[in-house]
This record gives structure tokens, C-alpha cells and sequence, in this order.
């Protein structure tokens, strides 16, 4: 079965604001031969092809402010975005935060969800954290998108799975 997602390898930056851009780590849009109704939701490029709808950042030198501020603006109305999903590493205390976010029932905003303590008090990843996170696959498609059959019910991302990356590259 192929997926209804494209990881956009030739990723374009994501418009924030107006002269504000910012390239995701990695971002997946949908396939325009799967959308035989496109939703209103859904943004196009000038050669009609669809904009990215979930991103994927690993956030190492940013701020904590500025990548949760960035979370808000990949939101906003004028963009595709219905799923990021963020790590952020905080090297040398050797700790890190994992979350991720959807876009709010108004339409622009995002509504983040972590199990995880934010900055200052984030976690280690010397200490397993037996968290991991069930993400629908319905808000990946956002609404208006019938979510083909075939396809599991969340996307599940196992966190000690990260931090064990983390672990094993020496961070």
C-alpha cells in the first residue's frame, strides 16, 4: 500500500509571517494523486502542489521560547501545518523535551501536548521515561481528508526509543 504522505526532500521554507520563513528538519505533505477533493484547509504552491502539513524539528541551539513561538506561527492561517512534532536537546545538561502539536478548533494556533516537564526541570536522558506518545493519524490529514483504509489508528512514538538515539550519538 502506498502512503498518502510525501517527505518533501526538496523541503521549502514554511511562511510564518510575512518575511518571516523557517525550514522545517522534516516535513511530509499530502499526495495530490490522493486528494481528489482537496480540503479548504489545504495550501498549494504556485504549481498547485500541496504544502507540507506535519513537521517533524529537532531543536538543539534554539531558545525554548523561540521554538515554542515557532510552534504558534506554523499554525497560523496561512499555512498547511495540522502536525509537529518537536525534540529538543539541551546538550550540555544532557537533558531533553519531546512534544507535539495540532492546530487548535479555531483554525490558527496550536494546541501542544508534552508528558513531559518543559524548561527549566526537563528531563534527563540518562533516566528512562516509559512514555510514549499515541498520536491520532486523523489529525495528521486534518480535516475534511478520509483517512485511507489500511492505515493504523496513531502514530506512536516511543520517547525512550529517542533518548536511547540520543544516548548512542553521545550527546
Amino acid at each position: 500500500m502506498s502512503t498518502p504522505f510525501d517527505c518533501d526532500a526538496d523541503c521549502e521554507d514554511v511562511r510564518l509571517s510575512a518575511g518571516r520563513k523557517k525550514r522545517p528538519d522534516a516535513p511530509w505533505r499530502l499526495r495530490s494523486d490522493r486528494l481528489p477533493n482537496p480540503p479548504t484547509w489545504l495550501t498549494l504552491d504556485a504549481e498547485n502542489v500541496p504544502k507540507a502539513s506535519i513537521v517533524l524539528e529537532v531543536a538543539v541551539t534554539e531558545k525554548w521560547d523561540d521554538f515554542m513561538d515557532d510552534c504558534q506561527a506554523y499554525f497560523r492561517a496561512n499555512t498547511s501545518i495540522q502536525l509537529w512534532v518537536v525534540v529538543k536537546v539541551w546538550v550540555p545538561v544532557r537533558k531533553f523535551w519531546i512534544g507535539w502539536a495540532e492546530r487548535a478548533a479555531t483554525g490558527a494556533g496550536a494546541v501542544i501536548h508534552s508528558q513531559m516537564v518543559g524548561t527549566p526541570n526537563h528531563t534527563t536522558y540518562a533516566n528512562p521515561t516509559n512514555i510514549t506518545y499515541h498520536i491520532q493519524v486523523a489529525i495528521a490529514f486534518g480535516a475534511g481528508v478520509p483517512i485511507p483504509a489500511g492505515l493504523a489508528v496513531n502514530i506512536d512514538i516511543p520517547v525512550d526509543d529517542v533518548r536511547e538515539l540520543l544516548l548512542e550519538c553521545g550527546l
